[in-house]
């Protein structure tokens, strides 16, 4: 037991940089396996680069891009561009599920703090929630 010990120790002081490396990267690997674990589950779609995700794999037309993917992937999947997690719908009557009998759910837009802010926290008619207050505004406008 002493012998482990002391085998222990004299490898931490030949190597103080491996141990450095060891504890900045030992942290942060298992941020990104949590973070993994707790995933939502997204559709079927590509993998992505690490930082980057799937911007590489877009065309310089976009919809023929999309459009090969739909056809590996199938009318609704999954991308990331970025740090943002975007759900492609391609097919008709996958659109039809989100634009007609879902769209209650899929009506509000994402806000960034920027938004917020400028918005005075989406107190107007483009960044609004849909709901009663949407349906005040729309009636004044419209």
């Amino acid at each position: 037991m002493h012998e482990l010990l002391a085998s222990s120790m004299e490898f931490v002081r030949a190597s103080p940089a491996l141990m450095g490396v060891l504890l900045f990267l030992g942290p942060i690997l298992l941020l990104g396996l949590l973070s993994r674990l707790r995933q939502k589950p997204y559709p079927p779609g590509p993998k992505g680069l690490p930082i980057i995700g799937n911007m590489m794999m877009m065309d310089q037309l976009t919809h023929r891009g999309l459009a090969k993917l739909a056809k590996r992937y199938g009318g609704l999947f999954h991308l990331k561009m970025g740090f943002v997690h975007m759900v492609v719908v391609s097919g008709p009557d996958e659109a039809r599920q989100v634009l007609q009998v879902q769209d209650n759910v899929f009506s509000n837009r994402p806000a960034t703090i920027a938004i917020s802010y400028l918005t005075y926290d989406r107190a107007d008619m483009a960044f609004a929630h849909y709901g009663p207050f949407w349906r005040q505004i729309r009636k004044l406008f419209v």
